[in-house]
């Protein structure tokens, strides 16, 4: 089967075109302004989340660390147990991350109060003793672990 000269030139403009309206309706999130963006509370420049981020040239491993978290809480109070939460104010690797971190202390029959997290997730670890905790959805369902066991 012999190809005219005219095919030939038509079908690689109909592909050069397609592949050009393909790079231009291309449907992906443009790349991230910043892989990271350290809290940086001397400079005002580009603020993302409300915190202004940090020179990317002068981003250290310390703003990924944090011993906020390392010392117990007072727990002498009527719930007996206290939190202590990590902002980006205090732990700048968190900016734009979309993630919080907290250390709550409970004593022995503690409580922490029911509390929300719209649009969030909580995650727990134990260190030792036991902890009843659940959750309720926005359907009102209720989801319980009646202990969760720690080391």
């Amino acid at each position: 089967m012999k190809i005219s000269r005219q095919t030939v030139v038509v079908i690689a403009f109909l592909l050069a075109y397609f592949s050009t309206l393909t790079k231009l309706c291309s449907a992906g999130d443009p790349d991230n302004i910043y892989d990271t963006c350290p809290t940086d509370k001397t400079h005002q420049k580009i603020f993302i989340n409300g915190f202004p981020c940090k020179d990317p040239t002068n981003v250290l491993a310390s703003d990924f660390k944090s011993s906020i978290l390392n010392e117990a809480g007072d727990t002498d109070n009527f719930y007996r147990s206290s939190t202590t939460i990590a902002t980006a104010s205090e732990f700048p690797g968190l900016n734009t991350l979309g993630l919080s971190a907290a250390r709550t202390d409970i004593e022995v029959d503690g409580m922490v109060m029911p509390h929300a997290h719209p649009r969030a997730s909580e995650m727990m670890f134990v260190r030792s003793g036991d902890v009843v905790a659940g959750f309720v959805d926005s359907n009102n369902k209720v989801f319980q672990k009646a202990r969760i066991l720690g080391l």
